[in-house]
Order: C-alpha cells, then sequence, then structure tokens
C-alpha cells in the first residue's frame, strides 16, 4: 500500500488534489484502489481511460472478444491496427501508455460465475460494462456475496442508464431492479447494440458517468443505491422538449424476496439487531415498516 505521494503524482493528478473534496487523502485513496472492468467495449474503453487517467492504482480489465471493424465507431481505446486482437490485451497497451503510474491487468476472457466469485473479493469496486443479461446477474451475485459496490452501465440506441449499488447492509442490488426471472423488465440477449444500433457517443455519456461515480465511492463521496436513465432520444425528436431533458434519478428499495441480497440484508439486520440488543438490552422496538416496493 502507497502511503504517500511521488512528487510526479503530485503534478500528475494537480487539478484533483486542488478539490477539496479530494484533496491529498482522496487521490491517495484512489492510487491504493483495484477496480475491476468487466468488458472492454464501448463504456469500457471510456470509463477505463477516465479511471486510469485519474490514478486508480489498479485496474483489471476483462473480455474475451476481439476488437472488429464495427467497433471502431465507439470503442475509443482501439485502432485499425488492432482488429482481430483481444481487447481487453489492447486495452491494457494504450491505458499504459495513457498513464505509466497505474497498473493494468488485462484479462482476456470472459469471467465465469466461478471467476468472479474468485476475483471480485479481492477488489475495492466492480464496474459492469457488459451488454449480456447473465454476466450482469454473474458480476452482481459476486458483488453481493463480496460485499463490493457495483456501478452498472447499458447504452442502446440514443438512452442510457446508470445505476450504483453500494451492496452494503440493507441495500438493493442489480437483482432487485431487473430480477432474472422477470424478462419483461429486461432486454433479451439480442437487444444490445449489435442487435439495435447505438450512438457513439452515448457510451461516452454513460462510461464516464461510471468512472465519476467510481471515483466518488473510492473517495468516500458515494454510499448511496441509486438509478439514473438519459433519455437522450426525446431531445432530439423535439427541440421544444430539450430543455426539460436530463438524467432521472430514482431510488432503489431492496426486495425483501430477492435471490440474490435478501438474504445477505436479512443476515445484517440480525447481526445489527443482536449487537444493538448487547448494548441496550433494555430496549425492545415495536416499530413496523412497510415492505418495500420492487422498481418495474
Amino acid at each position: 500500500m502507497t502511503t504517500g505521494l511521488s512528487d510526479k503524482a503530485f503534478i500528475r493528478y494537480s487539478r484533483q488534489i486542488m478539490l477539496p473534496d479530494i484533496a491529498e487523502a482522496g487521490q491517495l485513496a484512489l492510487t491504493n484502489a483495484k477496480v475491476l472492468i468487466v468488458g472492454a467495449g464501448g463504456l469500457g474503453c471510456a470509463a477505463a481511460m477516465y479511471l486510469a487517467a485519474a490514478g486508480v492504482g489498479r485496474i483489471d480489465i476483462a473480455d474475451g472478444d476481439a476488437v472488429e471493424l464495427s467497433n471502431l465507431q465507439r470503442q475509443v481505446l482501439f485502432s485499425v491496427e488492432d482488429i482481430n486482437q483481444n481487447k481487453a490485451q489492447c486495452a491494457q497497451q494504450r491505458l499504459s501508455l495513457l498513464n505509466p503510474l497505474v497498473t493494468i491487468n488485462a484479462i482476456a476472457q470472459h469471467l465465469t460465475s466461478a471467476e468472479l466469485h474468485d476475483r471480485v473479493p479481492h477488489m475495492d469496486l466492480v464496474l459492469d460494462c457488459t451488454d449480456n443479461t447473465a454476466t450482469r446477474h454473474a458480476v452482481n451475485q459476486a458483488c453481493v456475496s463480496a460485499m463490493k459496490p457495483l456501478v452498472s452501465g447499458a447504452a442502446s440506441g440514443f438512452d442510457g442508464q446508470l445505476a450504483v449499488f453500494s451492496n452494503q447492509a440493507a441495500s438493493a442490488c442489480y437483482h432487485c431492479l431487473f430480477p432474472a426471472n422477470h424478462t419483461s423488465q429486461q432486454p433479451s440477449e439480442a437487444q444490445n447494440c449489435g442487435a439495435l444500433g447505438v450512438i457513439a457517443p452515448l457510451v461516452g455519456v454513460v462510461g464516464s458517468m461510471q468512472a465519476m461515480q467510481a471515483i466518488k465511492i473510492l473517495c468516500g463521496l458515494q454510499t448511496s443505491t441509486f438509478f439514473m436513465t438519459l433519455p437522450m432520444l426525446s431531445d432530439l425528436a423535439s427541440n421544444s422538449q430539450a430543455a426539460d431533458v436530463g438524467w432521472q434519478v430514482l431510488s432503489i428499495q431492496p426486495d425483501p424476496h430477492c435471490k440474490v441480497c435478501a438474504q445477505c440484508n436479512s443476515q445484517a439486520d440480525q447481526a445489527s439487531s443482536s449487537l444493538s440488543n448487547q448494548l441496550k438490552p433494555q430496549r425492545a422496538s415495536h416499530s413496523t415498516t412497510a415492505l418495500p416496493k420492487r422498481m418495474p
């Protein structure tokens, strides 16, 4: 663990260190942070560039796909020379040139559920930059099990989504928002940018927002769980609506019947209740709260 910043690091990150909410302590937290990015497509490229530039000390990038010509419209880490080469390895080369002060590890494969459960506990935060529903749920399960924050992004057409899950006690998870057995609430495997298309700058917007939220979490500035949508299509449909278009933020309540996080939340509540009873055995609570509603 690094205990201080070098002179070179002070100069490189000076514009961030000047911010009172970041300062030297925040930059040091970023330097010591370990982040796993699952997916090196449009979202992953944008997020990885800003996390590396911001000085996140270790970034692991996992992707088993090779670069294709159609990727170059939006996946800005790659060039024509990278076609047919592994995305994670190409990203590692570019990011290492962007910032030699950070460590970039390429995982040139699609991570299985078992591999995610093995790797996630050793990280401080995970970014889901995939467009595969099964992978999204596998990443969520690993993060909930390890109690690691998850920043999930999605982009299709002109519309973007961003979700932040703290995965701490009594918090909602990705499965609460999009249950695996509720197919009407989530896209099919064919409904990704390869089938539906995506406007190039959108993945940059959402990926950059993922990096922003990750930095806030790593610096201790963000702890809540929330879901955001960016309906950019309405902006293009009518100029009269332009002033009304922006991020729409919704809070997420944990689903008490969630198959992924409900048991973890219940155990955390029991542990908290047990500790409270030990500290104040004479106190009894008879209050009740309404069951949280699941977001559609």
